[in-house]
C-alpha cells in the first residue's frame, strides 16, 4: 500500500459538499454517515469508470485501496492529493511479473508507452494501477505479464478540515 509523506493541515471555516459522483481525481473527501454527522475517514479520489475508485487513508499514514458503486452519497471535501514520483536511472531497473510489483513503486510494460503506479489489489483479484499524467487507471488479472520496475512513489496529502 501507498503511504503519505509531507501530509499537511490547514484550517478553513467550510469545506464544499458534493456527492461522491462529483469528486475529481486529486481531491480529498469524507462522506457524511447516516446520522448526518461527517466521518473522519479520509479518502483520496483516483478515478471512476462506473465504479468509484479512491484510497483510503488511515491513521497510521497508509492508504488502502477502495471501491464503490454509490455515485450520490454526500461528500465534501477536505484537501487534495499529488503523486510524487522518483525514476530509476536505466541501470537500476530491473524486469519482473506484475505480479510482484508492490506498493509504492512505478512500473511500464515493454513497448508501451504508459508508466503505471501500483496501488492494490481488487476484491476480483485484478491488479489495480494509476496511469501516470493521466486521470485514468488500469487493471489487470494477468499475474505472470513481464514489466520493469522504473522507479518509486510516494502520495503527499494536504487537509484543510
Amino acid at each position: 500500500m501507498p503511504f503519505i509523506t509531507g501530509a499537511t493541515r490547514v484550517r478553513r471555516e467550510t469545506a464544499p459538499v458534493l456527492t461522491r459522483g462529483q469528486v475529481k481525481p486529486g481531491q480529498v473527501f469524507n462522506v457524511k454517515r447516516r446520522d448526518g454527522s461527517w466521518s473522519k475517514t479520509k479518502y483520496a479520489c483516483i478515478d471512476n469508470n462506473g465504479r468509484f475508485y479512491s484510497m483510503r487513508i488511515t491513521q497510521e499514514g497508509d492508504m488502502l485501496l477502495a471501491a464503490t458503486d454509490n455515485a450520490k452519497s454526500a461528500v465534501r471535501i477536505v484537501g487534495k492529493w499529488e503523486l510524487k514520483a522518483t525514476l530509476f536511472r536505466n541501470g537500476d531497473r530491473k524486469v519482473t511479473t506484475r505480479g510482484r510489483v508492490t506498493d509504492g513503486q512505478l512500473y511500464s510494460v515493454k513497448g508501451g508507452k504508459n508508466t503505471y503506479a501500483h496501488v492494490g489489489k481488487l476484491n476480483s483479484g485484478k491488479f489495480f494501477s494509476m496511469i501516470l499524467n493521466a486521470d485514468d487507471h488500469a487493471t489487470t488479472t494477468d499475474a505472470n505479464k513481464r514489466v520493469q520496475i522504473v522507479g518509486t512513489y510516494t502520495i503527499d496529502v494536504t487537509t484543510v478540515v
